[in-house]
């Protein structure tokens, strides 16, 4: 994929520790999350927390619930598409105002959020 696409500066870092995986998000440039699969994906919003727009796949549901300014969406397999993603978030992943951008996007899944909109949701159901 990483040839494929042409991509340059790309490290596949194996596993790495939980300290360590903060401080390489926010120096990232970008966070790939090409799933076919993830209902979720946490690796999304641990990125965008740290400041680091991401590039994912309309199965990556968290990207449902994101501003395109930080989170750009890419057919699987479409490299032309994941290529021009990747220029676009790095041509503008060290600005402040984006890495705002990210920070605020993760917050709205902050913990009490959700609790929250699960409470309401779950009262409409129970009304």
């Amino acid at each position: 994929l990483v040839t494929g696409a042409h991509l340059t500066n790309v490290h596949l870092r194996g596993h790495q520790e939980r300290r360590e995986v903060s401080a390489m998000l926010g120096a990232s440039g970008v966070l790939l999350q090409l799933s076919r699969y993830e209902p979720f994906g946490l690796t999304v919003i641990e990125a965008l927390a740290a400041g680091t727009p991401v590039v994912v796949t309309p199965a990556v549901g968290a990207a449902e619930d994101l501003p395109p300014e930080v989170c750009h969406v890419v057919t699987p397999g479409d490299l032309e598409a994941l290529d021009r993603a990747v220029d676009l978030a790095l041509s503008t992943a060290h600005e402040s105002h984006l890495r705002d951008a990210c920070r605020d996007a993760a917050l709205s899944f902050r913990p009490e959020r959700i609790a929250d909109a699960l409470e309401s949701a779950l009262r409409d159901l129970l009304a």
